[in-house]
């Protein structure tokens, strides 16, 4: 059974499919406008708003070296994420390509249990590092992050959207082969990985995620 904490909603796990493609394109439209609230004009914002939302999500869903998770509470579509390699990145290996959260369900938790998703199946794949592209200019997005570990990576240039550059982060993440204090992938300084454990979340699962006093994570 999925691992649950006493804080945070109930999460519903669905592993979408062809009929979801417009639920996950409305969450992640109204979770990308609310991250640029109050930084881009409204102006410049709706024509790249409307060529998001045109984007193919049935592609995206039926990539076969990606996996794909949408969240409900209470019936309610409360977040996306996907991972796995990203084309368009210079730097193979994996990477948190997606995580959105429309604003009702900002600092609820599921962000916070969306990111945990997110790097346990990259873990249990094999992955030894994680990375994800966020908006410079979001600076709640980039404290989220931070808090959770993740660090700027020295090794990957800056890229950039239509606003704002977007600056990469990573995170190494643990593995059975891993040794507190002796692996570089994993300071002494940093969190006791050895106690991690893993979730096993499969589709029409409820599990729970811890409250985040935070703003919603996006990547681009």
């Amino acid at each position: 059974m999925p691992e649950r904490s006493a804080e945070g909603p109930a999460i519903e796990v669905v592993y979408p499919n062809a009929d979801h493609a417009p639920v996950i394109g409305d969450v992640y439209l109204r979770s990308w406008r609310a991250g640029y609230d109050g930084l881009v004009d409204p102006v410049r914002l709706e024509p790249v708003a409307a060529e998001r939302a045109a984007y193919d999500w049935l592609a995206a869903i039926n990539d076969p070296d990606a996996r794909f998770a949408l969240g409900y509470v209470d019936g309610a579509a409360a977040g996306v994420a996907k991972i796995g390699p990203d084309p368009t990145e210079a730097v193979r290996g994996t990477w948190l390509e997606l995580l959105y959260v429309p604003p009702g369900f900002w600092g609820s938790g599921v962000a916070n249990a969306f990111l945990r998703w997110a790097t346990d199946h990259a873990a249990a794949d094999g992955a030894t590092v994680m990375r994800l592209r966020v908006v410079e200019a979001q600076h709640r997005a980039r404290r989220f992050y931070e808090r959770k570990c993740w660090e700027y990576d020295p090794d990957v240039p800056p890229s950039h959207n239509d606003f704002f550059p977007l600056l990469c982060m990573r995170r190494c993440l643990p593995t059975a082969r891993w040794r507190p204090g002796v692996d570089d992938c994993a300071p002494a300084t940093g969190p006791d990985y050895s106690a991690l454990k893993r979730l096993s979340i499969e589709p029409g699962s409820t599990w729970r995620g811890v409250e985040e006093k935070s703003n919603s994570p996006s990547t681009s």
